[in-house]
């Protein structure tokens, strides 16, 4: 009597541990957007890696974020992406609810696409293992069609109706994943063989925090320079912080910080067991110029900044910062000649 017991708990153990590994195989999620405008194309310039649309020549601007054009059924790009399985390109449809608006970069992007994909194979290419990306696939409905088609990348899948938010209207079809390797391939598969996804375009975006200093350069990406500008283009307050490897390091600059985020911004190196020193090198300036909303440091050594006298009136005070914004503060800083 005890083995059909013992079998069926065999049995049971054995599933909640599939479903368990299951789990922890999963490396993405899929979702599905209202592709409307330029508002809702999840492109920005401080996260976007790379986009661009397909059978055109053309430069779409979204957000301020350059999108060119790709002719051709095959689409690539070396070190960004390629596509291939698919065997027709459309170049006219210019009436759907994206370029009849007639605004923004969006609605160039709306303007042709390729289909035909059976299934259709995507790879994106140049991915940083432990970074977390959104892969944005972007499509339009056309005439109400069955177009349903599973995406799927390895063991994730998602079934999408590319006529989920209604006839001519747009759909964005996000895929976020931690990168395991430097590339990651996609299959759109039709449930019907003559109704295939219409693939008006594709992007790559980096999640990780914008705002995360990596390196002590001046400038470029990683750069604190760099951190500055990105939380100055997102709205509400930031935080900028330090890669952990940066304690006790030294950014030494070239020009001075510039900072002017009405949202507010704080520089925060308090997690750093020593700190992080900011020095100033080159020709004569001071560290920070300070205008708009608050600026807070924190866990900062602020090393010889000179302040300009000859850049007009106040020019001459505060060598290491000077703040004309709503507020500013310093928290376990020290201000050094």
């Amino acid at each position: 009597m005890k083995l059909p017991f013992l079998y069926a708990l065999h049995r049971t153990l054995f599933l909640l541990t599939a479903l368990a590994f299951a789990t922890i195989a999963r490396a993405g999620t899929w979702s599905t957007a209202h592709w409307t405008g330029d508002a809702t194309a999840y492109i920005a310039p401080a996260q976007t890696v790379w986009a661009y649309h397909f059978d055109s020549t053309t430069t779409a601007t979204v957000n301020g974020f350059a999108v060119p054009g790709i002719p051709g059924t095959s689409p690539a790009a070396a070190g960004n992406f390629s596509v291939s399985g698919l065997a027709n390109a459309i170049g006219f449809d210019h009436s759907n609810e994206l370029t009849r608006a007639g605004l923004g970069g969006s609605a160039e992007m709306a303007k042709r696409f390729i289909f035909n994909g059976n299934p259709a194979n995507v790879t994106v290419e140049g991915l940083s293992v432990g970074q977390t990306y959104t892969v944005s696939f972007f499509g339009v409905d056309w005439a109400n069609a069955n177009r349903v088609c599973t995406f799927a990348s390895g063991g994730d899948s998602r079934v999408v109706d590319e006529n989920q938010f209604g006839n001519e209207r747009g759909i964005r079809v996000d895929y976020t994943f931690l990168a395991t390797a430097a590339t990651r391939a996609f299959t759109i598969t039709p449930q019907f063989a003559n109704e295939t996804w219409h693939f008006y375009g594709l992007a790559l975006r980096n999640e990780a925090a914008p705002t995360t200093v990596t390196n002590t350069l001046d400038s470029g990406t990683g750069s604190l320079r760099w951190a500055l500008a990105n939380a100055a283009a997102i709205a509400g307050p930031d935080t900028i912080t330090f890669d952990a490897g940066l304690s006790g390091g030294n950014i030494v600059t070239l020009t001075e910080f510039t900072v002017a985020d009405a949202g507010g911004v704080s520089i925060d190196a308090s997690a750093l067991p020593a700190g992080l020193t900011i020095t100033r090198g080159g020709s004569n300036h001071r560290l920070f110029t300070h205008t708009a909303g608050s600026l807070t440091l924190r866990r900062l050594r602020l090393v010889n900044g000179i302040a300009d006298a000859t850049a007009g009136v106040g020019s001459n005070s505060g060598g290491a910062v000077r703040s004309t914004g709503s507020a500013f503060s310093a928290f376990d800083c020290a201000f050094l000649a």
